[in-house]
């Protein structure tokens, strides 16, 4: 089986690695309604993981940076799979696929790939914290009349 890189990962063929093209839309990077189907239709829950994620990813993200860094191997491994089970549940196909990507890529040990894997990955938590961000203060604003109307 010949090594992974970034070019021919299953994730470098994916639509979500591929979003960059110009004139063509991003796609979200947090998809509600997936999400939300993953945890019964508990919208309140989904808000709570999705700020779980948002305490827990910038940890996970360096953990993930300082073992690729290092050429740590089965730490990048580790790392990228802890990454891949913190966005489970919340429909972030683009997050999951580059961490699929970095954890394949230090399993096949293919070191001269780990930059761009771990690159693509640090930009799709990046994207995703920016939309879980919003899902988790839109909760506070839809709230805040209730607050007001109470005082």
């Amino acid at each position: 089986m010949p090594p992974l890189d970034a070019a021919n990962s299953p994730a470098a063929s994916s639509p979500a690695t591929n979003r960059n093209v110009p004139g063509q839309a991003s796609a979200s990077a947090f998809d509600r309604e997936t999400a939300l189907r993953g945890v019964g239709g508990d919208e309140a829950f989904l808000r709570e993981i999705s700020q779980m994620f948002l305490d827990l990813g910038p940890n996970l993200l360096t953990k993930a940076k300082d073992t690729v860094a290092c050429r740590d191997l089965a730490n990048v491994k580790r790392a990228a799979h802890a990454l891949k089970g913190a966005v489970s549940n919340l429909g972030a196909k683009a997050v999951t696929a580059a961490a699929v990507s970095l954890e394949e890529i230090a399993h096949a040990g293919n070191i001269a790939a780990l930059d761009g894997a771990y690159a693509e990955l640090e930009r799709e938590v990046d994207r995703i914290r920016r939309e879980l961000s919003d899902f988790v203060a839109g909760s506070v604003r839809q709230r805040m009349p209730a607050i007001a109307d109470q005082g």
